[in-house]
């Protein structure tokens, strides 16, 4: 009877002191951990809303550096117009340089020829007033 005892008191023991035991420490542990569950779960609402705002920021860094390099890249075409047309402009004032120093040749060499006529001219009105 002895062994008949100790199994219904196990079962006994298993079935409802156990339980009941657990219900108690559980229900202990959920009054003492309840304020530190609702402080853990504030906290990390705190940090998802940091991280949403730092998600919106880098969004927002994003667009701003795709528009910069929008905008870098229309300068950039841009240069690269003005100094195409650059070119065009030195390679026109080269153009004019040559047929300026042309035209100025060419001016010095009319004010030459003038002035050989004139000292033509004067020898032969020294020749003629010494014949």
């Amino acid at each position: 009877m002895n062994d008949d005892l100790l199994k219904v008191l196990t079962q006994f023991h298993r079935e409802v002191v156990i339980p009941d035991i657990r219900e108690i420490v559980d229900s202990r542990l959920d009054a003492r951990l309840a304020p530190m569950r609702e402080e853990m779960l504030s906290s990390f609402d705190g940090l998802y809303k940091r991280f949403d705002r730092l998600d919106s920021e880098v969004q927002s860094l994003k667009a701003a550096v795709n528009r910069l390099e929008a905008r870098v890249a229309d300068v950039e075409r841009r240069l690269l117009a003005v100094e195409e047309r650059l070119t065009s402009v030195e390679r026109r004032l080269t153009s004019v340089e040559a047929k300026l120093e042309a035209v100025a040749l060419r001016d010095e060499l009319t004010e030459l020829k003038e002035r050989i006529a004139v000292v033509e001219h004067r020898l032969e009105e020294i020749q003629q007033s010494r014949s």
